[in-house]
């Protein structure tokens, strides 16, 4: 399927920046001023548009499974609920701005076992800056530790460092030290408040 560049462009939902005929760049905000003509859109691009839920995914994966994306290096996503593209292979740079659904539900912490290296190897560095999930600031940490993509990254960007005692049994500072050799090789910044004392003794920690 050839993509529907002339849809998108009216739609302004991507800001794209090319590179030749080469697309280097893109950032991705749900635009609330085209929403009347994005049913037809999305039906054009061969997506299911029942459903206006899925219409901020199908944007998205049409742009990223299109030949035009293969040499993608930066990609910037700003997001309704949870929308992690599959795949991303040439992206080096993610940024991702998650905020509460409809309903006010958090994204699931979850997803972020959808960055892998498999869908994304190149991937480097990472920000999660603007990104909220429901295990809240010591859980995040737990499942980027675990993550198999972590290993891979060069730079990390993470929202705030707010933990609370009853989250760890009493001593914060100790659960920090025990995920701090996950996080060593990299450079791990905090965009918000770290109300965790001793925090930057354990972990590499810069502000944003």
């Amino acid at each position: 399927m050839v993509i529907d560049f002339d849809g998108l462009r009216t739609d302004r939902s991507w800001q794209l920046t090319w590179s030749g005929d080469r697309l280097d760049e893109a950032v991705f905000r749900l635009a609330p001023d085209t929403v009347s003509g994005r049913h037809a859109l999305v039906e054009r691009l061969g997506a299911d548009a029942t459903d206006p839920e899925q219409w901020e995914a199908a944007l998205i994966e049409a742009l990223l499974t299109d030949p035009a994306a293969a040499g993608l290096r930066q990609l910037e996503l700003h997001l309704d609920g949870a929308v992690f593209p599959r795949r991303a292979p040439s992206v080096v740079t993610l940024a991702l701005e998650i905020r509460s659904d409809v309903f006010g539900t958090e994204c699931p912490v979850e997803q972020l076992d959808e960055l892998d290296p498999a869908g994304y190897p190149a991937l480097r560095h990472l920000d999660l800056s603007r990104a909220e999930f429901d295990a809240g600031d010591l859980g995040t940490l737990e499942a980027l530790a675990g993550s198999p993509i972590l290993p891979r990254l060069e730079s990390l960007k993470i929202k705030s460092l707010q933990i609370q005692e009853y989250e760890t049994g009493g001593d914060p500072l100790e659960a920090l030290t025990g995920l701090a050799p996950a996080f060593a090789h990299l450079a791990l910044s905090v965009a918000g408040e770290i109300d965790v004392e001793g925090a930057a003794r354990v972990l590499p920690l810069q502000t944003c």
